[in-house]
């Protein structure tokens, strides 16, 4: 992590860092190191484990890669392509700052499914579990644990507040 990742918040001064306020970042100074950064790792971290608990069903063989190139008429079809491998890029590059972008995601891989192989084919069925077991992983935590131990609705309000404090 560089000093990017952080701001400061000076009680008496308000914020710093990347604004260019005055603020300087010490214990003695009363003012307050904010990361940034650690709660989209802990997000990514958290979504990387769902995803990976994913790729590992049977059924979610055909999906963990790219379809081929060379797969007749899969890219003339299909114009928006994904599959578990691209998620999971997306995960690692933070580019996933709450689960319903990772949810449509995985909806297009089905609708790709629809469109190449149609609605019936087992390949679309298998499609359609890929993402519902997803789903039923992002919202264990809320379920068994209740809303207060719902790390992924926690961080997800995080990064919110994160995105609006920096404005």
């Amino acid at each position: 992590m560089d000093q990017d990742d952080f701001d400061e918040y000076n009680p008496q001064g308000g914020r710093g860092g990347k604004g260019g306020g005055n603020a300087k970042s010490s214990k003695r100074g009363g003012d307050i190191r904010i990361n940034y950064r650690a709660p989209r790792i802990s997000f990514a971290a958290k979504l990387e484990s769902i995803i990976m608990q994913v790729a590992s069903a049977n059924y979610a063989i055909a999906f963990r890669q790219p379809v081929p190139r060379n797969t007749p008429g899969y890219y003339e079809r299909v114009t928006n392509p994904i599959c578990l491998d691209d998620v999971r890029e997306k995960i690692a590059s933070y580019q996933y700052d709450s689960t319903q972008p990772l949810l449509d995601d995985l909806e297009q891989m089905v609708n790709n499914s629809i469109l190449y192989n149609g609605a019936n084919h087992p390949i679309t069925k298998n499609a359609k579990k890929v993402k519902e077991l997803a789903k039923s992983l992002l919202e264990h935590d809320r379920t068994t644990l209740g809303a207060e131990h719902d790390m992924i609705g926690i961080l997800q309000e995080i990064i919110r507040k994160n995105k609006m404090l920096r404005k």
